[in-house]
């Protein structure tokens, strides 16, 4: 199981991947949304380059080893107790943007 961050840990995680940690956020209080939900209407309101700029914040905290993963549990307020569940928490939800992302540079242009 892992341990709760810390203040620094959270500080840290706010400033180098403050990217993701924004978004991260709107799962905190959901008001009854599904994760789903509340994911696409994050993609509905989040330009283009502000979806790159999450997945690419994302990927790079899935890849560092300094911070640990209950920030991800943390930040969500989601009750994932182990890293192989916070991280594939935040590999779903980085996959579904990168969905988002490809499906609007496949649509055609409107008018």
């Amino acid at each position: 199981m892992s341990e709760q961050p810390t203040w620094t840990e959270r500080r840290l995680f706010g400033e180098l991947y403050g990217d993701l940690a924004g978004p991260l956020g709107l799962f905190h209080d959901p008001d009854g949304k599904t994760d789903t939900q509340i994911t696409d209407d994050y993609i509905a309101e989040e330009s283009q380059a502000g979806l790159l700029d999450v997945v690419r914040s994302g990927r790079a905290f899935l890849n560092q080893k300094e911070l640990p993963f209950s920030l991800v549990a943390s930040a969500a307020n989601r009750n994932l107790l182990t890293e192989s569940e916070q991280r594939q928490w935040l590999s779903c939800f980085l996959e579904r943007l990168e969905q988002a992302i490809e499906a609007r540079n496949g649509a055609e242009p409107s008018e």
